[in-house]
């Protein structure tokens, strides 16, 4: 018989043995996924700090394949993190804070960095600088992916000329002629999540797409937030118990959670003893058993009476942002927009924006089904676009006919997902799971937008059939009025404006004008 063998991996070992889990593949799929991951880590460090996000991408052709550089005027990384950012998985600034980001377990950018390290046999180089007066610091390393650590090949400092921001570049093996349609697309879509950033972008071929920041407006900055009682599990409270923060079990209660205070906290812990002996409120943390953590946790579920999480830790995209980057990306006949009320669920808050846009530049339909846009955390889901629990409800709970739609008709629906934690539907990560407090939220967000819509479609009717009758009367009144003329001989009979009443400058408005 032969001998079981047992050893520890690191988690870059992890990865690297599981690719296909971070999104490569393939060639094409890890030409998307880098492209993709840079770019929201560029908008990350801008748009959460308050800044203006401004972003230059390129990828070229070499011999060994594609390379690519990303450059930001984000906050910038301080000089001692640099190396461990770029260079260790699972390392980023994300991990202590509850509140909405794009990425939060700090794996996307090192993973591109370590497929195209082994991929490609070249290191990564990246400058960063915190201030537009001060050096810019930069490194070229590798990824030492048994034990999880950068390997600082060089370093040093050059001189700033007034630039702020992150540069990132590396060589990779790659399809871009296979990736370009979803990549292209990928940027499209964040214009229009995020109209107010500017994004340049080179192709290999030279040519230069260019978005253009069509408002100064910036979502709000999200703000870090305990944990909500409904949405922890007992390893969360035994860390708390460990972390040595909380005196009394009464404060670890109340200074550990939201939505918590002292009168809640004693009618919690005085139902702790449904499940064992009463936890006293000044019972020292420290002093708290695993069982006695387990009865706090259980008659925290039991109480079930807490207010809905604090929203300040999301940063949604409003209903005037989705408008103007729907208008200026797609140039619609009608877009109406709508954005829910905070809610959670599983103690994660939430909120949901959602729009409809109607002709224009929105192609018809070829399958009787709406052209669908999903975004998470202002992340565009490029992929399986017909999965998931937006689909369906998109799809199949709302009838469109209700809204005056035909099944042909151009259609376009945007539905965004703000929250601290997407539940996705598998490890893809581009489909929502089927939550039925977030099903509820889309469908009356969408429903908002359908009784909009309908409007704008009955008063364009009620327009179009005005102009079909004052065409016909226009018609017959130059019959009337040319055969008058004969009868009297007149050489110049009036003209037919002049007898056809002139409608109101309220009726001569376009429903979009209105």
């Amino acid at each position: 018989m032969s001998e079981v063998r047992f050893r520890r991996i690191s988690a870059a070992d992890f990865f690297y043995r599981n690719k296909d889990i971070a999104g490569f593949d393939n060639p094409a799929k890890a030409t998307f996924t880098i492209t993709r991951e840079l770019i929201e880590n560029a908008l990350d460090a801008c748009d959460l700090h308050g800044i203006l996000p401004e972003l230059e991408g390129k990828i070229i052709e070499e011999t060994r394949g594609l390379q690519i550089e990303v450059k930001d005027q984000g906050l910038g990384i301080p000089n001692e993190h640099i190396a461990r950012a770029f260079g260790q998985v699972l390392y980023g600034s994300h991990f202590d804070e509850e509140k909405q980001t794009r990425g939060v377990f700090g794996l996307g950018g090192k993973m591109a960095v370590m497929y195209g390290q082994i991929t490609s046999n070249t290191p990564c180089y990246v400058e960063s600088s915190t201030s537009s007066k001060g050096p810019t610091h930069w490194v070229e390393l590798r990824i030492d992916i048994e034990k999880n650590r950068p390997i600082i090949l060089s370093e040093g400092t050059k001189k700033n000329n007034g630039w702020r921001g992150t540069l990132i570049r590396f060589s990779f093996e790659g399809n871009y002629s296979y990736a370009r349609p979803k990549i292209l697309e990928y940027l499209r879509q964040t214009a229009v999540i995020c109209p107010y950033a500017k994004m340049r972008f080179i192709e290999p071929n030279g040519e230069e797409h260019v978005w253009k920041r069509v408002s100064t407006k910036l979502p709000p900055i999200p703000k870090p937030m305990r944990p909500h009682p409904e949405g922890v599990d007992l390893e969360r409270v035994r860390r708390m118990r460990e972390s040595g923060e909380y005196g009394t079990a009464r404060e670890l209660l109340t200074k550990g959670f939201q939505r918590i205070g002292k009168k809640t906290a004693t009618n919690i812990l005085y139902l702790t003893k449904r499940f064992g002996d009463e936890i006293l409120p000044e019972t020292k943390v420290q002093e708290l058993t695993d069982r006695q953590i387990h009865q706090i946790l259980s008659a925290t579920k039991q109480y079930g009476k807490f207010r809905a999480p604090d929203a300040s830790c999301l940063s949604p995209v409003d209903e005037e942002l989705l408008e103007r980057g729907i208008r200026e990306n797609f140039s619609p006949e009608f877009v109406t927009t709508h954005m829910g009320k905070p809610a959670s669920y599983e103690g994660h808050p939430f909120m949901v924006t959602c729009g409809i846009a109607f002709g224009g530049d929105i192609p018809f339909s070829l399958d009787g089904k709406v052209h669908l846009f999903r975004f998470s955390n202002k992340i565009p889901l490029v992929y399986d676009a017909r999965g998931g629990l937006c689909a369906d409800v998109a799809e199949n709970e709302i009838n469109w006919s209700v809204y005056g739609v035909k099944r042909e008709d151009p259609i376009a629906v945007y539905i965004s997902l703000a929250t601290t934690k997407t539940p996705w539907k598998s490890t893809g990560k581009q489909a929502f799971g089927d939550k039925p407090e977030i099903r509820r939220e889309i469908l009356n967000a969408l429903r908002n937008c359908g009784r909009d819509l309908r409007q704008y479609l009955r008063r364009k009717q009620k327009l179009l059939e005005e102009e079909r009758r004052t065409a016909i009367l226009e018609r017959w009144l130059s019959m009337i009025i040319r055969d008058a003329a004969k009868l009297i001989d007149e050489q110049n009979p009036p003209p037919v404006s002049l007898l056809v009443k002139a409608p109101k400058e309220s009726e001569t408005q376009t429903p979009e004008e209105e």
